[in-house]
């Protein structure tokens, strides 16, 4: 009978899913088309992919040729690997190895989690209020590799039991933060869907290996388990590493414009993308643009006011209009309003004194 259930509601999620935000069916009027503009603007100014190119099974495995992929999908290996370890033994760690009750063992478990999750939301808006990812990677790893070695050696329960709340904070927090590492490193929808489709796919080979990293002939200290997930925590850090060397690479190659980042699948290049997501006007501070509506001559740039909270972002282009209109003709109404925050004369339009696609900064 739940099988059926499941069935039924994944048919009926074909008309109750929300649609994606340009796309023009009105799905349970969850959104106006002003609401729609806004969001697909911030897509467009964040990685100008928006607007979805014609699937290619060619160009959608050649992503795959891309090492930062896989990479991506080893660090959530690692992580789900300690992870599901936790999940599965840590009733039994507590037992054998604390020497608590079955009862007491089972109530232990959760507590950790809490702290878990409070540690997930500190460093989840530690990450969104300084625009790291890979910062927030290396703590959590470095809570594991605190924790670990304190349950495995410490000869007192009780601190071996702390040692479990940093190990069950660090690697749950690295869930969410490896996910949005890698979601925020890639650029076009195919190529983000090849991602995805590894990052969870290496995640459940990652539940299976810690299945079997606690095994019952290692009773009751656990060291090869506590050795292995030491193992993946450090490769986590050096894989971090090894990518954050690549990012900084890559973005003074883009800064000097030798090359366009992240563009396998994507229709405009010219939003300036970098790694690894760190906007380049981090004090929120735009530049307005001084010349007349139609000049096609930009003057001096000058500092414009702080960007209002609904407009974060002022990367607005030309592109992003032909982007919103499909070609067609004039943006709407909706759209300019959307736009017009971020530009003194109005939203830009082709020769109104934008360059090459891109507002001032």
């Amino acid at each position: 009978m739940e099988a059926v259930i499941t069935m039924l509601l994944g048919i009926a999620g074909y008309w109750l899913l929300i649609d994606f935000p340009d796309s023009t069916r009105k799905t349970w009027n969850f959104l106006g088309d002003r609401e729609r503009a806004w969001v697909v603007s911030k897509v467009n100014a964040d990685r100008g992919d928006a607007r979805i190119v014609p699937f290619k099974l060619g160009m959608y495995l050649r992503a795959g040729g891309d090492w930062k992929i896989w990479a991506y999908a080893m660090i959530f290996f690692n992580t789900t690997t300690i992870t599901y370890a936790l999940a599965y033994f840590l009733p039994i760690i507590l037992n054998d190895n604390m020497k608590f009750t079955v009862v007491q063992s089972q109530c232990l478990t959760a507590p950790p989690y809490a702290f878990a999750g409070i540690v997930m939301f500190l460093t989840s808006w530690a990450g969104d209020k300084y625009r790291v990812r890979g910062p927030i990677i290396v703590f959590n790893m470095v809570l594991c590799l605190i924790g670990l070695p304190i349950i495995g050696w410490h000869s007192n329960a009780a601190v071996r039991y702390f040692g479990v709340f940093l190990t069950t904070a660090g690697a749950n927090s690295n869930v969410p933060a490896t996910m949005s590492y890698q979601a925020n490193n890639v650029r076009g929808q195919w190529k983000r869907a090849l991602t995805s489709a590894t990052l969870v796919g290496f995640g459940g080979v990652g539940g299976i290996a810690g299945s079997l990293v606690f095994r019952s002939q290692d009773n009751p200290t656990y060291r090869p388990g506590m050795w292995a997930c030491i193992a993946t925590s450090l490769l986590t850090i050096l894989i971090v590493g090894v990518l954050s060397l690549d990012f900084a690479r890559q973005n003074r190659k883009a800064d000097r414009g030798e090359k366009e980042l992240e563009t396998s699948d994507v229709r405009s290049s010219s939003l300036g993308h970098r790694y690894p997501h760190v906007s380049n006007d981090a004090d929120a501070t735009c530049y307005r643009r001084t010349s007349s509506p139609g000049s096609g001559t930009p003057s001096r740039p000058r500092p414009g006011v702080p960007v209002p909270s609904s407009l974060p972002h002022c990367l607005y282009s030309a592109t992003l209009i032909i982007t919103m209109t499909n070609g067609r003709g004039a943006p709407s109404d909706s759209i300019r309003e959307v736009l017009s925050g971020c530009c003194e004369d109005g939203p830009p339009t082709s020769g109104s004194g934008m360059d090459s696609g891109r507002c001032y900064r």
